[in-house]
């Protein structure tokens, strides 16, 4: 069943061509205007590119084109995922996310760095791209150097041992 809203998600997306907007203007909120502020500060002084969690995207790049759309993973909403799915179960969401994301590890930039920042349901339904970005060696020695540097720079804690404990809660 939910493939089948999920074909039904993408094709009303997909068909939806004459309103679309940069990410960044769809959302709103005082975490989003903070989301927005911190990564203006940064980026004057470090090389960013700001990713948006979306619900009905997956994880995209903050300046992507997409229609406006009405839904969440915040269980405690009308508008959630979870709501559209019959007899949807705990892990509706994190199926939903796997089948709508499409992004690709290769969409980070040399040089830049990430920070996760997200509520618990967006957190537990990207859990499977969130391990993927943090279990990928490759990404890790492309992005460790510099990591490094920066934590050191400004007395940041390194925090790669904590890294297997949040895996295994995440899984």
């Amino acid at each position: 069943q939910l493939e089948s809203v999920i074909d039904i998600w993408n094709k009303n997306i997909e068909k939806e061509t004459t309103r679309v907007y940069e990410a960044t203007k769809l959302y709103k909120g005082g975490a989003w205007k903070a989301t927005l502020d911190t990564n203006t500060m940064l980026s004057k002084k470090f090389n960013t590119s700001l990713y948006v969690a979306s619900a009905g995207y997956g994880l995209i790049h903050s300046k992507t084109k997409i229609c406006p759309y009405d839904s969440t993973f915040a269980s405690s909403t009308a508008n959630s995922i979870t709501k559209f799915i019959v007899n949807a179960d705990k892990n509706a969401n994190v199926q939903w996310w796997n089948m709508i994301n499409k992004f690709k590890l290769s969409s980070f930039q040399k040089g830049s760095y990430f920070f996760i920042v997200l509520p618990h349901e967006y957190l537990s339904a990207a859990q499977d791209t969130i391990k993927l970005l943090i279990e990928n060696n490759d990404l890790r020695e492309k992005y460790g150097k510099g990591s490094k540097k920066f934590a050191k720079q400004y007395h940041i804690e390194n925090i790669a041992q904590k890294w297997k404990p949040i895996l295994g809660w995440l899984s």
